[in-house]
């Protein structure tokens, strides 16, 4: 597996450029971690949705959205796009209570008073690594079809661990609730979805549709591409009639793009 933990490609949104500063230098120049810093949260908006960011880490008190803790209207906005398991908030003041009224669910770190260079190796890291780990990519695939089940078991899984990403199918989460709303609550927690196009099955549409709606990062993929609907294949789309090594490499560089940050 490509260990994406090895070098992290990180979001910062603080509005102090000098906390930013030593954000760049400390998870940057000094541990080898691509950063990319943001004092704007309108600018980082515009990052969150041109990059597949590891993880994003926004502090709190900002003013944004007519409020001095703008930055949880960011982090409500980033955790939608890439997962709450992406999405790290940070502050002086304890606002895990504020982050419970905005109807977040998210991780939160207490910023300290001294010593940042410690806290960013030894405590920012650490929980984010933490939270990486949990991260998956939701599949919206037909389940009925015993060829494609071994090609998702077989090929899938391997060529996306070789990408250094965990996905998960829906038939593979035991739940108890309405399956369609199962469905929805995994593709909003999932840090970016792969559709697989099959014209046969409706079913994977709709998720797809949902998945594009919430404006996820969605891979797709297909067999006989000119007989897929106008509007799928006017997305990049990876081909899969096509030797498995070529699907593969394909694959492994497509997702290795998005986590690269486009200005």
């Amino acid at each position: 597996m490509d260990n994406r933990l090895s070098k992290l490609n990180i979001l910062i949104v603080d509005d102090q450029d000098e906390i930013l500063d030593h954000y760049h230098d400390v998870l940057g120049k000094t541990l080898g971690h691509s950063v990319q810093c943001v004092s704007m949260p309108g600018r980082a908006e515009r990052a969150i949705r041109r990059c597949l960011f590891d993880i994003v880490v926004i502090d709190a008190k900002m003013d944004y959205k007519e409020t001095a803790l703008g930055g949880l209207f960011l982090a409500e906005y980033a955790s939608r796009i890439l997962g709450p398991d992406a999405v790290l908030v940070i502050s002086q003041y304890r606002v895990k209570e504020k982050l419970r009224n905005f109807g977040l669910d998210l991780e939160f770190l207490l910023k300290p008073e001294g010593d940042l260079l410690g806290w960013m190796e030894r405590t920012l890291l650490r929980k984010a690594q933490k939270m990486i780990e949990r991260q998956y990519g939701f599949v919206a695939m037909p389940f009925s079809n015993t060829k494609l089940n071994q090609w998702y078991l077989d090929k899938l899984i391997p060529w996306m661990s070789d990408a250094g990403f965990r996905v998960r199918r829906m038939d593979e989460i035991a739940t108890t609730k309405p399956l369609t709303q199962e469905i929805m609550e995994r593709i909003d927690s999932a840090h970016f979805v792969l559709f697989l196009a099959e014209a046969d099955n409706s079913n994977v549409f709709y998720e797809a549709g949902y998945a594009l709606a919430k404006e996820k990062f969605t891979v797709t993929m297909a067999h006989g591409f000119d007989d897929l609907p106008f509007d799928i294949r006017g997305n990049y789309t990876i081909h899969l009639d096509r030797s498995e090594e070529q699907i593969r490499d394909d694959l492994v560089k497509l997702m290795h793009g998005l986590r690269q940050p486009s200005d």
